[in-house]
């Protein structure tokens, strides 16, 4: 992905950055300043545009307290100014393609050969829709949990990848590098984890409709044309959940868990190098 033309690899370092950034303004920095703002407006007017079905990840700002502010006048201001702006170039970027699923009557997909959803389908039949959402996930949850951490690379070729075995351990390192360590203090409440959890099915399921009104047949009772790593931007804010009192590890096993990080990455390398280049 990184050596490709696609711009999933910029959005996925934006969307780590953006969250990164909000982690600090809400729990580290002790107050925010106007130059902060500026850097997180920034950050949203790159991120955004590119795909907004990622837009509800920007509640996340909300996590960063008015006391931080200078006043309540200043968070207000700094708020709507940061809303705003991403607004404007969320508008200018997207505006044609919006308007176009929102006058389409008819969606004929041309690599299919079929018909596909409308948003008028969407709107007449909202619980044939929540069918095809649920099948969806029954049929392709394992696929995208798979394709995030190195299944199907290249053009998803089934022999370009990785065993199961190295995911399954890739999910444990992302597991023990989310839990909270002995002495760390929690800061995240119940609240913002409820907020969090919105936020994450709101973007799950705008990805999920993306594909369904640009890829998905008519007659297919599953979305399909969507990969693992559209879920990537989501998933640091998904792990994040997992920070808290009710699971602690009593020693620090990040350098560990990291070490075996690297080890997968490189018998991976060596995998797809020798199925490719001497087989």
């Amino acid at each position: 992905l990184a050596a490709s033309l696609s711009y999933d690899t910029m959005l996925i370092a934006l969307t780590m950055l953006f969250l990164a950034w909000c982690m600090y303004l809400a729990y580290e920095k002790s107050s925010v300043e106007i130059k902060d703002v500026v850097i997180l407006a920034l950050i949203l007017v790159l991120l955004e545009p590119c795909k907004i079905v990622y837009l509800p990840l920007t509640g996340l700002c909300l996590l960063i307290p008015k006391k931080k502010f200078q006043s309540e006048k200043h968070y207000w201001v700094s708020l709507l100014t940061v809303v705003a702006v991403m607004a404007a170039a969320v508008f200018m970027m997207n505006f044609v393609v919006v308007a176009a699923w929102a006058k389409d009557t008819q969606n004929y997909l041309s690599w299919s050969q079929t018909p596909g959803f409308t948003l008028a389908d969407v709107l007449h039949d909202p619980y044939h829709i929540f069918q095809v959402y649920w099948e969806t996930l029954v049929v392709k949850a394992d696929y995208y949990q798979a394709t995030m951490l190195g299944a199907y690379l290249g053009n998803l070729d089934p022999e370009l990848s990785i065993p199961y075995f190295c995911i399954f351990l890739l999910w444990g390192v992302l597991f023990v590098c989310s839990l909270r360590q002995a002495g760390e203090r929690v800061m995240f409440t119940g609240g913002q984890k409820v907020w969090t959890v919105v936020l994450i099915v709101l973007s799950c399921c705008l990805v999920l409709f993306s594909m369904l009104l640009g890829w998905t047949p008519k007659d297919f009772t599953y979305i399909t044309g969507i990969q693992g790593r559209y879920f990537i931007p989501i998933l640091p804010a998904a792990l994040f959940l997992l920070y808290g009192n009710n699971l602690t590890l009593g020693k620090d096993y990040t350098r560990g868990a990291l070490f075996l990080e690297c080890l997968i990455s490189i018998y991976g390398l060596i995998r797809i190098l020798s199925l490719r280049c001497f087989v």
